[in-house]
């Protein structure tokens, strides 16, 4: 084992050290044009040895099949974009109103009991299953009716301390964060809330190496 392994850490050197690719006199006549689909077509062939050798060393040495690894790759990337999104709410914010808005993750949590409310609730309160928001309207609505209540947050508090240091922004918005959670798990307690899906939704894709849901 420890043999093959570096045989292909050997022939992975080999591959990665950099290569003059040769280009005839000829292709200056030809064009530029073709020459860059010779280098192009040199990096390619880089490209299937490198997924071919990440086969074989996820397969000997990682413990982890490639179908594994890849799954685990594009789920990684998935949760890492929920997780962009929402730190790119404080970015902006921070860097247009130099706030710093430590309650747009209740806020953001707060948009999904609206919709879960509208869907489950309103039409218990109007006691008409026709007025019930699907997922489609709530999709409209639901970033409407937040973004209301965050103007009236700046309009009410925040612009008041634009002038004033960074803590107190920092402050105020984690208590209204607390704020916001507290009364949301008051009502509904700490347990998820089951929200009909969509039928599109519904079901999973093949990607040939996974079934995503």
């Amino acid at each position: 084992m420890q043999g093959r392994r570096e045989t292909l850490t050997a022939e992975l050197e080999e591959i990665t050290r950099p290569q003059a690719v040769p280009i005839k006199a000829t292709m200056k006549t030809i064009g530029p044009g073709l020459a860059y689909l010779g280098k192009m077509t040199h990096h390619w062939n880089y490209i299937d040895i490198h997924i071919d050798l990440l086969r074989r060393f996820t397969d000997m040495g990682l413990g982890i099949t490639p179908q594994a690894l890849y799954s685990q790759l594009l789920i990684g990337l998935i949760n890492g974009s929920f997780y962009a999104v929402l730190s790119l709410g404080l970015a902006i914010i921070f860097g247009l109103l130099n706030i710093i808005n430590f309650s747009h993750g209740a806020q953001y949590m707060m948009g999904a009991f609206v919709a879960w409310i509208g869907l489950t609730q309103v039409p218990q309160w109007l006691g008409n299953p026709d007025f019930a928001v699907n997922y489609w309207a709530a999709l409209v609505l639901v970033p409407l009716i937040v973004g209301a209540f965050g103007v009236v947050i700046e309009r009410t508090m925040l612009r008041r301390l634009y002038k004033l240091d960074h803590l107190y922004g920092l402050l105020l918005t984690f208590g209204i964060a607390l704020i916001i959670e507290g009364l949301f798990r008051d009502w509904y307690g700490v347990s998820g809330q089951q929200y009909e899906i969509p039928e599109v939704f519904q079901g999973t894709i093949n990607l040939g190496f996974m079934f995503l849901p």
